[in-house]
């Protein structure tokens, strides 16, 4: 009785030691607070501030919708929903930077076929292959070697042998074509993927740039 009593305040210790280890205070991102200082302006490709770049007047002017972009921050208080005014952010442009990485990444990989019988590939499955048919087969020599010395002392294992045989045939032929099942099973997973990135317009939410 006192070994359990030891037990239980060991594990009533542990739980209040995570318990408490869990109530630490937890620091959020402060929320930013608005100042009046005007920001400061993106440059365009010349490296000048202060002026809207042409390509964006262009967009603009192609949209028709009224918008303007300007560099005057007293300008773009005065309409926002007008003018436009392009600044640095230095998270904005940290956070844009990596999802346009991510993107590359993503495109690169829906527009590259894949070699699926790369030499290393098939040494590592060889590898495996030939690990997983010894242990097939030391496991059929340890099941004959069990029904054998049951029968010579009339032991009964509960082991048996037709079951057995046809369960060590099915895992033999799996790992034949273990190779095969993967690789066919990934070659239908790209065609179904480019079905819906060449033929359903997919490939358009890879057209997001950021600069």
């Amino acid at each position: 009785m006192n070994r359990f009593n030891w037990v239980k305040n060991i594990l009533v210790i542990f739980t209040s030691f995570f318990l408490l280890a869990g109530l630490s205070p937890v620091f959020a991102q402060t929320t930013p607070t608005p100042t009046e200082t005007s920001p400061l302006p993106c440059p365009n490709k010349s490296g000048q501030r202060g002026v809207c770049s042409a390509e964006l007047e262009a967009i603009y002017q192609e949209q028709g919708k009224g918008e303007e972009c300007t560099a005057d921050y007293e300008k773009f208080k005065s309409d926002p929903a007008k003018y436009h005014i392009w600044i640095e952010d230095s998270e904005v442009t940290t956070q844009g930077k990596s999802n346009d990485r991510a993107r590359q990444f993503i495109y690169w990989v829906t527009t590259h076929a894949t070699n699926d019988n790369h030499p290393i590939l098939t040494k590592i499955w060889g590898t495996a292959r030939n690990l997983s048919y010894f242990f097939v087969v030391l496991t059929a020599a340890l099941l004959g070697l069990g029904i054998i010395i049951g029968q010579r002392t009339n032991f009964e294992t509960g082991i048996k042998l037709w079951p057995a045989i046809s369960k060590i045939l099915v895992s033999i032929l799996y790992i034949a074509f273990s190779a095969t099942i993967v690789i066919t099973i990934v070659q239908l997973s790209e065609v179904m993927m480019k079905f819906f990135i060449e033929n359903l317009g997919g490939g358009d939410l890879f057209n997001i740039y950021f600069s």
